[in-house]
């Protein structure tokens, strides 16, 4: 089908409104990847890369939008902390936190060819990231040692299950170590959320808002609770 006709399909489908929206998307998706010089827009299956496992997820871009109206949210100055990158794919989500002034930006992410290509991309635009400490690792997320020096943890809804559970348990572990504001961020899908029903289960973790984003049914946003004394255990 051509472009108009998809077009069309979609008018006939979806409404005016979120197909120009869509469009909008698409447009300055490739204005971005244009500009910065990287590839990071597609939808990876892991099966695809025989890196599927129970509780991990495929992976998608986080929009370009999004991160300027994630920081704006929080309202922290980036300066002061440390963003953490949990499945960071091709590494869009690190050259954006990137391209603002951030102490350091860290990426986890457990398939060796989705890393290269992120490693790529960043070498790619280094020159136009405002944060020249990015460092990127090729990591199992569930059993990755989360740094004392991180303070924002980022993720687009790339693991569940017992991955997940390991993940917040790993947060929970770091902030034993040094107590700190914490902010936890993700992507999630609409209604139900597994990410946010277990989230709901860590008493130290609370949550604050739940941002729109362009293509992204919701941002959720949690800050680690300085007024409760971090539990000694684990939850099990």
């Amino acid at each position: 089908m051509s472009v108009l006709g998809n077009f069309l399909a979609s008018l006939k489908r979806f409404g005016a409104v979120k197909t120009l929206d869509v469009y909008w998307e698409r447009a300055t998706t490739r204005f971005h990847e244009w500009r910065l010089g990287i590839r990071t827009d597609a939808i990876v299956r892991l099966r695809d890369l025989g890196m599927d496992a129970p509780g991990r997820k495929d992976y998608a871009a986080t929009t370009y939008s999004g991160m300027r109206s994630i920081i704006r949210t929080i309202g922290f100055d980036v300066k002061d902390h440390v963003f953490l990158d949990l499945g960071a794919g091709m590494g869009r989500a690190m050259i954006l936190a990137a391209r603002f002034p951030f102490k350091g930006v860290l990426g986890v992410e457990v398939s060796p060819q989705l890393a290269e290509i992120a490693k790529e991309n960043i070498a790619k635009c280094r020159n136009k990231l405002a944060c020249q400490a990015i460092e990127l690792v090729v990591a199992d997320a569930a059993g990755y040692r989360i740094p004392t020096s991180v303070t924002v943890v980022y993720c687009f809804n790339p693991f569940a299950g017992p991955v997940l559970k390991a993940v917040l348990d790993n947060i929970l572990v770091s902030l034993r170590a040094k107590p700190r504001e914490l902010w936890l961020v993700c992507n999630v899908p609409a209604g139900s959320s597994e990410f946010e029903t277990e989230v709901h289960l860590r008493s130290w973790l609370v949550f604050i808002k739940a941002v729109a984003l362009r293509g992204v049914p919701r941002c959720a946003i949690f800050r680690a609770n300085l007024y409760q004394k971090i539990p000694s255990t684990l939850h099990r």
